[in-house]
């Protein structure tokens, strides 16, 4: 790829999109090379941010990657959240 173009958004709902799209070839389809590790790491990476990732071919060329993801502090906040109503 000669450019590439990083977006970064995050919405009301606290889930962060980052949109990588590339002017590149296109993803390959066949096993990756040998000590080759791009796609693994990032898929390793969404893992741990308990995220989505996503890759799509473009119209022309090149690739766009999505990833999706809430932060940690927000996963932890709501999964701590205090209810509005109790039981007594």
């Amino acid at each position: 790829a000669k450019r590439a173009r990083i977006a970064v958004e995050c919405g009301a709902d606290r889930r962060v999109t980052m949109t990588i799209d590339d002017d590149g070839i296109g993803i390959e389809h066949r096993p990756p090379a040998v000590h080759r590790y791009g796609l693994t790491i990032m898929e390793e990476r969404t893992r741990s941010l308990e995220g989505t990732l996503t890759l799509c071919e473009r119209q022309r060329s090149g690739t766009r990657v999505l990833l999706h993801f809430t932060p940690a502090c927000f996963r932890e906040a709501d999964a701590v959240a205090v209810p509005s109503t109790y039981d007594v």
